[in-house]
């Protein structure tokens, strides 16, 4: 992988990745203004601006426009209003970055910005507003950006709703075109590119889409922000959750993934490990937010075991730790560096390209003193989120949020723990062979062997069970993360699934010690996948409706299929040598679970299931799922990518039912086909399943295709998932 940074003639900052063995290309532009630049009297106006870019420009209308064409071709995009920053990106397949950033580039450049289109993205914008309501994160993060506040300016409203707007659509209009105006310009934009094109290819269409952009204006200096500090609670559903925060220098921001790198290393002797081994933190997340352009904002959230857990004591090791972080000697600086671009190196190009603009770039270690030196007790802010919390109410953001003062805990039984970071992985050892051999399914490929495990199709294996896995196995992850191999044990598509990639010596170590692992007995464990699997479900319920469907949407299918006696496993080897394919069968004959030969999943039941979830929102929600394996689907495939912009410009755009409005081809279970989502905060399931239809059946009739008009006919079959909101 290859990097360039350099600025262009008219003042532009471009970055181009070549990545050679990537299959899809991104590209991101990043505009140095957010919500803390637009005006007083129009909050959520770069919010809104960001929506309405994506109702089309003049060089691309319609259906050519980037939010219909990308998911035409198979791609993704999104687009995300921080405080100091916008982003605005897509992913496609490696030959079509150009025809994409076409339009990404004259969406910023030349929207249409119709004042008639205003009042349908202000419904879009109000009914996302009252989505986030229960949002737990951005909760946390209103209360603690009211806390550093020191001019009003951090906690006034900026998600933006139908009132804050207005009804004068002709005077925002003008704050939008104006707000444009001012910061959509060369001196405000820089341009992101990743993919498998060379470096001059890459330059050359930077150099077309910079040609485009409005010359620089002269822009209002940044308003200096007036930055606080403190300490202080707030009331949270379900988890409890300590936040660290911290103001750094902007310079820091490129130590910020090693910080990140070693926050989250689970070998023994690692602030993760003494964590657990005290049962006091099961997860850290490091997030970090520009504020203006010397100062970024650093959280730190730490969830807790459960609410009894000292923020003291938590508070103690942490610091403690930093003490041996700042020791680290220069082999391990190196070891850290290398590992830290390693594991940068195989993110997407979408989440690489994020990672850069508005995330944790690439590790830089040169300013990691300078990182150390802010992360100090007296540049730290606190927050304590906890069902417990009982106090005053307030309101930040457009949050209305308890409050109280940070509960006092006394950090005198803080166990004293020698942290030894990031230690050199011991090399590994041939293991001994059993005699018997399993059934290892063998697929040739080129690259790197790779190792799949998974519960057969009609296997009953629960969230508790792959939780209990996951703890048992977090410290062999790590081993194996160290020595360029990966050990992950996840759901995907509803599915646990076991995935080991390493060279074949140390594929066959990890194995041999992942077997006599799981056949331990290990009670801390056993705790701590149960702790994940509360965390995991509390997680969820704090989601939309939507999402929480989603997530039990597999559930049901397996349910459906599931031989409660059975308890098979089955294994895949993709890649790899004869030689390694028969020491991994010999190696899995001694697996924790019986293996056997792969199978065709069963036929899941028809018609298809409905399941009823409690309302967490205000909002109702549907969701249908109709299973297509083996019924054409190359063909079923082709028309759902034709379907999915008309249903989002249908749903959303036009008839403006609510902010979710999916319709797309989905995997789940060991199946796959036609997916639909709709929540509304005002028609009901029952409503929104009858607008479906009808959609379905006007599709038919534009396609003429015998798949359509049998679409449109099986929908009443579909599994479906419903929510209602709480009556008032």
């Amino acid at each position: 992988m290859q990097t360039v940074n350099r600025r262009l003639p008219n003042g532009v900052d471009v970055t181009l990745v070549h990545q050679p063995d990537a299959r899809q290309a991104a590209a991101l532009w990043c505009v140095d203004a957010g919500s803390l630049h637009e005006p007083d009297s129009w909050p959520g106006l770069a919010h809104l601006l960001e929506h309405m870019l994506f109702r089309g420009s003049i060089g691309f209308p319609n259906a050519q426009r980037l939010i219909s064409w990308v998911p035409a071709q198979g791609g993704r995009l999104n687009a995300s209003t921080r405080l100091a920053q916008t982003a605005y990106f897509f992913e496609v397949p490696a030959q079509l970055l150009e025809p994409g950033l076409l339009r990404l580039t004259d969406m910023l450049v030349a929207p249409r910005l119709s004042a008639g289109e205003l009042p349908a993205e202000v419904a879009v914008i109000d009914a996302e507003f009252r989505l986030l309501q229960h949002d737990a994160e951005k909760r946390r993060e209103a209360a603690l950006l009211q806390t550093l506040d020191g001019d009003g300016r951090l906690s006034r409203f900026r998600i933006g709703n139908r009132a804050s707007f207005g009804e004068q659509t002709e005077l925002l209009h003008q704050a939008l075109t104006d707000f444009h105006r001012q910061h959509y310009h060369a001196a405000s934009l820089q341009l992101f590119l990743q993919g498998p094109q060379s470096l001059e290819n890459l330059d050359a269409l930077a150099r077309c889409s910079v040609a485009v952009l409005p010359p620089a204006v002269q822009e209002n200096p940044d308003r200096p922000l007036t930055l606080t500090s403190g300490s202080r609670a707030v009331q949270q559903p379900r988890e409890t959750m300590l936040v660290l925060s911290f103001q750094l220098p902007i310079a820091a921001c490129g130590a910020l993934r090693l910080l990140e790198t070693l926050l989250l290393d689970e070998t023994p002797g690692g602030l993760m490990a003494t964590y657990r081994q005290h049962n006091l933190v099961t997860a850290i997340a490091l997030q970090a937010d520009r504020l203006n352009a010397t100062t970024l904002w650093l959280r730190l959230t730490l969830t807790l075991s459960d609410k009894r857990v000292s923020a003291a004591q938590v508070e103690a090791l942490f610091f403690r730790w930093l003490q041996s972080a700042a020791m680290l000697n220069p082999a391990q600086h190196i070891a850290l560096r290398e590992f830290a671009g390693l594991a940068f190196a195989r993110l997407a190009p979408l989440e690489a390209l994020r990672a850069r603009a508005i995330g944790l770039p690439p590790p830089d270690a040169e300013h990691w003193p300078e990182l150390l030196t802010a992360l100090s007790s007296q540049n730290l802010s606190r927050l304590w989120a906890s069902p417990d919390v009982a106090g005053a109410h307030c309101e930040s953001q457009g949050f209305r949020l308890t409050l109280a003062d940070f509960p006092l805990h006394v950090a005198s039984d803080a166990p004293e723990t020698a942290f030894t970071l990031f230690p050199p992985p011991a090399h590994p050892v041939q293991p001994q062979l059993p005699l018997r051999a399993a059934p290892l399914a063998w697929q040739h490929a080129q690259g790197d062997a790779a190792l799949r495990l998974r519960p057969a199709p009609a296997t009953a294996f629960s969230d508790e069970q792959g939780w209990q896995l996951v703890s048992r196995l977090r410290t062999l992850s790590a081993y194996a993360a160290r020595l360029h191999g990966q050990l992950t044990l996840q759901r995907e598509q509803g599915i646990w699934q076991l995935y080991l990639c390493a060279n074949p010596l140390l594929m066959q170590a990890i194995l041999a010690n992942m077997n006599q692992l799981l056949h331990t007995e290990d009670a801390s464990a056993t705790r701590q996948g149960r702790l994940a699997l509360a965390q995991d479900r509390a997680v969820e319920m704090q989601g939309s409706a939507v999402r929480r469907l989603l997530a039990q949407l597999p559930r049901e299918l397996q349910a459906a299929i599931a031989q409660p006696a059975q308890n098979h496993w089955q294994a895949r080897l993709t890649g790899g040598s004869a030689q390694l394919h028969q020491a991994l069968s010999q190696l899995l004959s001694e697996f924790i679970f019986p293996l056997k030969a792969e199978a065709a999943a069963p036929v899941l039941p028809s018609p298809g299931q409905h399941y009823t979830l409690d309302a967490q929102d205000e909002d109702n929600a549907l969701l249908l799922f109709l299973p297509l394996e083996g019924m054409g689907s190359d063909e079923m495939q082709a028309l759902i990518l034709r379907y999915q912009p008309r249903f989002f410009h249908q749903m959303r755009v036009e008839c403006n039912f609510g902010y979710v409005a999916q319709c797309q081809w989905y995997r789940c279970a060991d199946t796959q086909g036609v997916l639909v989502a709709l929540q509304s905060p005002v028609h009901s399931p029952d409503v929104l399943f009858e607008e479906v239809q009808r959609f379905f059946e006007q599709q038919a009739q534009t396609e003429q295709l015998p798949a359509a008009h049998w679409l449109a006919r099986q929908l009443p079959d579909a599994w479906r998932g419903t929510s209602r909101k709480m009556p008032r």
